[in-house]
């Protein structure tokens, strides 16, 4: 973030240096050095302001939307703002407060739906900047069809990596080969149906799972990966190498994607203490 760009952010926040730094939980000093470019903005401060931002936005448009409010919700936003720290069972409570309250769901659709979603910076390398880039891309279609976007993204790319050698070789042994190489090019855009067939699973069938109490985050990591590894193995079965060619690689398949699935349940479908606090906050 440039010094001009803080600048801006400070005009939209409307916030002293004392206020700022109380949110951040830094010194009004250091507002001041990014101020003048004394001093650059760590990216974690960079994503902090993003997320006031964010926040101040979403405010704004609450007020005047007319939904009424959540008095948790209030009543943790209110903590927040304070500077006030949630404890772990605090946060796990807003977590299946803010996942089930109609109220606290209602509102936020109506903000992501208004104002979208809050994007966070992507720096890194450059695959991690491919992957940023998709997912910003992502957020400008409907809820219902981003996974099988994102679905439809991921298989292309895996798909496209593992034919790249192939391709070399049937390039390398002559022209005459030509037709082969072509036909080997529309495998991954084959890939990527898959990947999308997988990614309408979610929408249809995980995502109205994750509203079952307790089991649903889990229930709903098992069909999202058992989608999207049978549409791998569709993809595969027709590249001539498919994953399960006997009773026991279809044991190991299943117990795989149930494992996956759970495992993802409980680190995806779960919201983490950042994505409570921010909902919370919202």
């Amino acid at each position: 973030m440039t010094t001009q760009e803080f600048a801006v952010l400070r005009t939209q926040l409307q916030m002293s240096d004392d206020e700022l730094a109380k949110r951040l939980g830094v010194r009004s000093q250091l507002i001041a050095k990014w101020g003048d470019g004394r001093i650059p903005i760590a990216e974690r401060f960079e994503d902090a302001l993003h997320a006031i931002q964010y926040g101040t936005r979403a405010e704004s448009v609450l007020a005047a939307s007319g939904l009424p409010h959540c008095s948790v919700a209030d009543d943790v936003r209110a903590r927040i703002a304070s500077g006030a720290a949630l404890t772990g069972a605090e946060v796990r409570s807003a977590t299946r407060h803010v996942r089930r309250c109609p109220t606290c769901q209602a509102r936020e659709r109506y903000v992501i739906d208004h104002i979208g979603v809050r994007k966070t910076a992507t720096r890194g390398n450059v695959m991690t900047r491919v992957v940023g880039q998709t997912l910003s891309y992502a957020d400008l279609l409907p809820e219902w069809a981003r996974p099988a976007a994102l679905g439809a993204a991921l298989l292309f790319g895996i798909v496209a990596v593992r034919i790249v050698i192939p391709l070399l070789f049937i390039l390398v042994l002559g022209p005459h080969r030509l037709i082969g190489a072509l036909q080997l090019l529309g495998v991954p855009f084959m890939a990527s149906l898959g990947g999308a067939a997988g990614g309408f699973g979610y929408s249809f069938l995980g995502r109205p799972l994750r509203s079952v109490p307790v089991a649903g985050p889990y229930l709903a990591g098992v069909v999202t990966v058992c989608a999207y590894m049978a549409a791998l193995e569709w993809v595969f079965e027709r590249l001539g190498s498919p994953m399960i060619t006997a009773t026991s690689d279809l044991v190991i398949f299943l117990g795989g994607s149930v494992f996956f699935g759970l495992v993802m349940g409980r680190m995806w479908f779960r919201a983490d203490e950042t994505a409570v606090t921010q909902r919370a906050a919202v």
